[in-house]
């Protein structure tokens, strides 16, 4: 078989969609596949791990969303971005076609316009996605327009859409007969089983995810933190203020961590996390079997989704914003006295999988093997 080439639209949308599409290039590249990444905003998380194994265009791919001061997701801004993707998506394609007729398939981790470009070129464009972005724009408009129509139209061209556990039925029936279900595709960090040692105290993880929408939370509830003796926190400093980190650096139960590597390497070494409720925390949870707090973001459907999903599984515990803070120690006394026990009973009776790169990798090229 040739080396093949392959071209990755990833979308500009918070860490999920690059983090997934690492994994994803790390089994391509065993098969000598050549891969160019075209994104924007994450890229430096890209080249920290390939540097020059694979090739970067830099151009920003159009959706993206929009939070308040307060984390939660801001519709006004957020619904004129779409408006702007529906205005500025035929100039996008325009200039693919041009630079993009070299490939044996693109890969869209999710650019609706990648697909339609894959039909203009005779190119086979498959998807990865836990939702797609018509799911989300059609409830927050709660309508039909013409950004939506053409977002379906968009997405309805692709060759194949991979879907991981707890995508939505609504989507699986939408795109039924271009769906490929897969397992969980955890991002490619260092999460080999380490030597435990005994510990007097439990570990918790809080992990300030999702383009830092909990930050202001965080800083808020450090004062209180200090005053849990029975638990030792965890928590990414990079990205707080430095009184914050005095703080931290000062208190005996608080622990530092430098950057998003590291901070997501903590997680095989806590007992649980707190953290916003994004698909691919969701799914570290999982495949990891440590309990999560996960924490709300109004109005943002994808978060209501994911979060209303696990926790009916019982696979996880609900952290409102009135529980940051004072009421913290209040939250989390509840959460390991009642809580915690029942989603480790529930971890025990099933088993979550991180094969889905591998899956889709071999999917794919099995596709263009002659």
């Amino acid at each position: 078989m040739k080396n093949l080439k392959a071209c990755l639209f990833i979308s500009d949308e918070g860490f999920g969609h690059t983090i997934r599409q690492r994994a994803l290039i790390s089994e391509f590249l065993k098969k000598k596949v050549k891969i160019t990444v075209v994104t924007s905003s994450k890229i430096s998380l890209l080249k920290e791990k390939f540097g020059n194994l694979i090739n970067y265009r830099i151009k920003y791919n159009n959706i993206e969303t929009f939070k308040k001061k307060d984390g939660s997701l801001d519709l006004i801004k957020t619904k004129k971005m779409f408006l702007d993707w529906f205005n500025y998506s035929s100039k996008w394609i325009s200039e693919e076609k041009k630079l993009s007729k070299s490939y044996d398939f693109f890969v869209s981790d999710f650019v609706p316009e990648a697909f339609i470009l894959g039909e203009k070129l005779n190119i086979k464009c498959y998807g990865v996605c836990h939702f797609t972005w018509d799911w989300f724009y059609e409830r927050i408009l709660r309508g039909e327009n013409k950004v939506l129509k053409k977002l379906k139209f968009y997405i309805g061209k692709a060759s194949k859409i991979y879907f991981p556990p707890l995508t939505s039925k609504d989507n699986l029936k939408k795109y039924k007969d271009k769906v490929r279900l897969v397992n969980f595709i955890l991002s490619d960090f260092d999460f080999k089983k380490k030597v435990k040692k005994k510990k007097k105290l439990k570990k918790c993880l809080i992990m300030d995810n999702g383009n830092s929408t909990l930050r202001s939370l965080i800083v808020k509830t450090i004062p209180y933190l200090k005053k849990i003796k029975n638990i030792e926190f965890i928590i990414r400093t990079d990205l707080l203020d430095k009184k914050s980190q005095k703080e931290i650096m000062e208190s005996d139960n608080l622990i530092p961590v430098f950057g998003l590597k590291n901070t997501h390497s903590k997680i095989l070494e806590c007992d649980f996390l707190v953290a916003r409720g994004g698909y691919n925390t969701i799914s570290e949870c999982l495949v990891l079997n440590k309990p999560s707090l996960l924490f709300e973001e109004k109005d943002n459907p994808e978060i209501n989704y994911n979060l209303n999903t696990v926790f009916n599984l019982n696979l996880c515990d609900l952290l409102m914003r009135k529980d940051w803070g004072k009421n913290f120690k209040k939250k989390l006394y509840s959460f390991n006295k009642h809580k915690m026990k029942k989603i480790k009973k529930t971890f025990d009776g099933k088993k979550f999988t991180n094969t889905g790169s591998k899956e889709i990798a071999l999917d794919i090229l099995k596709q263009h093997s002659n």
